[in-house]
């Protein structure tokens, strides 16, 4: 810890969450331990009247997720759950062309966010990849993002799904390099999804799609257009709708200088 203060130029240490809580010129936390630790240490400092901003996936399960907000709720200070990728540019125009209706009724969504992160049993059982300590793998760490993007860009709330998970890795190098030890965690998760207002979606998040680095996309059909969305292009999103439908289906659409990242900014 002293260390990585040192590195970081922070300007004081400690160990034990319960210390930090308690400190009376803090007034608010961000909560980046391992997804075991998020519901107690967030609670805690609710409790002690401070704002906290939460590492994904918010808890370990839907009952820690409930208490945390009912803490919150109960103290009435400010929380978040960090989905960071609401903030590059592409993605934040794409979601003001789907609330200004221009696409029109979403129909279905398709997206995927694929890693090759773990591809292989010599890539060691760090606790993201232990039960424990992080509840799942790929759905956590990688699907909770992509289930955000969905939500966030297409406007659309998921209220019902059916999920495949699989292990393709069951066995993991030690983290301390001694033979391999069990894996028990989604390797890959696959939902099909219906949302609020009628529509589908089809999504996928996998830590073991080899040769891929961190591929997010979103396509998104609507009554009156559609939208693809790629983590790779901040410049663009591919678009159909209007006039452009009859004669180019998908148009590469240069996002407005408004959304370019041109100096650090405030995401919302």
């Amino acid at each position: 810890a002293k260390e990585a203060a040192e590195k970081f130029g922070a300007q004081s240490v400690a160990t034990d969450s319960t210390e930090v809580v308690q400190r009376d010129d803090i007034d608010a936390l961000s909560i980046v331990t391992p997804n075991h630790l998020h519901a107690e240490i967030s609670i805690a400092a609710i409790e002690a009247g401070k704002h906290v901003f939460c590492e994904k996936p918010m808890a370990m399960n839907y009952a820690q997720a409930k208490e945390m907000a009912r803490a919150a709720e109960q103290a009435g200070v400010q929380t978040g759950i960090n989905f960071s990728y609401r903030g590059f540019p592409a993605a934040r125009y794409s979601q003001e062309i789907i609330s200004e209706g221009q696409l029109g009724r979403i129909l279905h969504v398709n997206a995927h966010y694929l890693s090759g992160a773990a591809v292989g049993s010599d890539i060691p059982l760090v606790w993201r990849v232990q039960k424990d300590r992080a509840g799942t793998f790929a759905l956590g760490d990688i699907g909770s993002h992509l289930i955000d993007q969905v939500e966030w860009i297409s406007g659309e709330t998921i209220t019902s799904l059916v999920a495949d998970q699989r292990t393709f890795f069951d066995q993991r190098r030690a983290p301390d390099g001694t033979g391999t030890v069990p894996s028990e965690v989604d390797d890959a998760t696959a939902l099909i999804t219906r949302f609020a207002a009628g529509g589908m979606g089809s999504l996928v998040a996998s830590h073991s799609a080899t040769a891929r680095k961190y591929e997010v996309r979103l396509e998104i059909c609507g009554e009156r257009g559609a939208l693809i969305y790629d983590l790779s292009d901040q410049e663009n999103i591919i678009q159909a709708s209007g006039a452009s439908l009859a004669d180019n289906p998908l148009v590469p659409t240069p996002e407005p200088e408004r959304f370019k990242m041109h100096e650090p900014q405030v995401w919302r």
